[in-house]
């Protein structure tokens, strides 16, 4: 859930089944890594209702990894906890010193961090639904010189995106996934959010002129300008629908190799993969159908050590791969892309018994390829990447087949909500750890 430029997925997601391990009769577990639960050492063991996601950056530029978690409460007094690294394996929230300006608002969805001012410090952006005139959809918190956060010239607010009483104006929204990306190639980083049945939107970045592609840093409150206000059926702009059945979330990335950055968003009734042709788009190819009361995950990395970034759709239809052939075309290698994990009973608009909210890729075992982990409210399913783990020769590169992922034994999350998921070096000691936020309960960290 952006971002790990795939958007490390909030990922609301829903409710997932309890799954049996001896279900699992048959299919080979292969414990090749270990793990120890870790986050209430690290201070990372963070309470209250995170049914959204989590990003890491070293905004303060000391050489560690800070996060921002978002919590998902409507209350003045309970803000998204802004984790600062202390450089000794040690958290602390520093929102209120960092971050005054943070609304207590709904903060349920996405957190991304990128430099959208191209000053040389993360600046970060969370959301939530703004589906009324009470809420603010989007955030975006711009780092001051002294490394507090808020306009960017030194105030605390943030620039708010909403339906009334904010920096931009968006009279109908209803935001989903988000996420920062240069979609003009013009050097700064735009926004790009779903905005479920009204499309996919688009605030272009100010700080450098498009069209003649000078520096112009204009004042927050004119650093993005909504571009996509169109809205109805049969209007598109920028060649993106300004109209749409269901929508969610999703994630940015060069998906066909041609320089520019595509959009990978989970669609119902169009197709989910919008094509960037220089800074306007084309329809690409259509994985499944997103249904609005069961939203899932997606992410895009290179599976097979090809060159190019396949893709994983979670829920509503089979959770699986989708490998990419190259052009924009994209192959489902079906249920047993994932061996042992539950599927849904229809696949055209259903709910699995795994309720899958979030995933997460990396190379958890330092062989070389890529693993995923998937994450549902009952347990998570690790998936050990077998392309150069394979028995009876692990690590010896390319030795195994591609697409081939065996399940392995670690559950994580067992009994609890997870909805949302990271691999990252949290102790810099060279492989990558766990990070999962826990709704209503303490965050976990292995």
């Amino acid at each position: 859930m952006f971002m790990e430029f795939y958007l490390l997925k909030r990922i609301k997601f829903g409710v997932i089944g309890v799954f049996i391990i001896a279900a699992l009769s048959g299919i080979k577990l292969n414990a090749q890594t270990s793990f120890t639960e870790s986050a209430a050492a690290f201070g990372l063991d963070l309470g209250q209702k995170k049914d959204g996601g989590h990003a890491w950056s070293d905004f303060d530029n000391d050489g560690d990894l800070d996060v921002l978690v978002l919590e998902n409460n409507n209350n003045a007094n309970v803000k998204s906890f802004l984790m600062r690294n202390n450089g000794n394996n040690t958290f602390s929230n520093v929102q209120s010193i960092l971050a005054p300006g943070m609304l207590g608002d709904y903060a349920e969805r996405q957190a991304v961090w990128g430099d959208a001012n191209n000053d040389g410090r993360p600046d970060f952006m969370i959301n939530s639904s703004g589906n009324s005139n009470a809420r603010q959809a989007i955030q975006i918190f711009i780092q001051n010189t002294d490394g507090t956060f808020g306009d960017g010239i030194g105030g605390y607010n943030p620039i708010t995106i909403g339906r009334s009483g904010s920096t931009i104006v968006v009279p109908a929204v209803n935001s989903e996934g988000v996420g920062f990306f240069d979609f003009e190639g013009d050097g700064d980083l735009d926004v790009f959010f779903d905005n479920h049945d009204m499309g996919i939107e688009l605030l272009r970045n100010n700080f450098i002129d498009h069209t003649t592609h000078t520096v112009a840093n204009p004042a927050p409150n004119a650093l993005f300008t909504h571009i996509t206000t169109g809205n109805g059926s049969g209007v598109t702009e920028f060649g993106l629908n300004q109209f749409a059945t269901d929508g969610d979330y999703g994630t940015a990335a060069d998906v066909n190799d041609d320089g520019w950055v595509d959009i990978f968003m989970r669609k119902r009734d169009e197709n989910d993969f919008f094509l960037n042709q220089g800074g306007s788009f084309s329809n690409g190819a259509d994985l499944g159908q997103a249904a609005n009361n069961n939203k899932g995950g997606n992410g895009l990395w290179d599976l097979d050590n090809d060159g190019d970034l396949d893709a994983v759709w979670t829920e509503n239809g089979l959770t699986q791969i989708h490998r990419n052939d190259g052009g924009g075309v994209f192959t489902p290698l079906g249920a047993a892309s994932f061996p042992g994990l539950p599927q849904p009973g229809n696949i055209n608009n259903g709910s699995s018994g795994a309720r899958i909210d979030a995933l997460s890729g990396g190379d958890i075992d330092n062989d070389g390829d890529i693993d995923i982990i998937l994450v549902g409210n009952s347990r998570s399913y690790l998936y050990i990447n077998q392309l150069n783990s394979p028995t009876p020769a692990p690590g010896v590169i390319g030795s195994g087949a591609a697409m081939n992922f065996a399940l392995d034994a670690e559950q994580f999350n067992s009994g609890r909500d997870g909805e949302g998921t990271t691999m990252v070096d949290v102790d810099d000691d060279g492989d990558l750890d766990i990070y999962i936020n826990i709704n209503n309960s303490a965050n976990q960290l292995y």
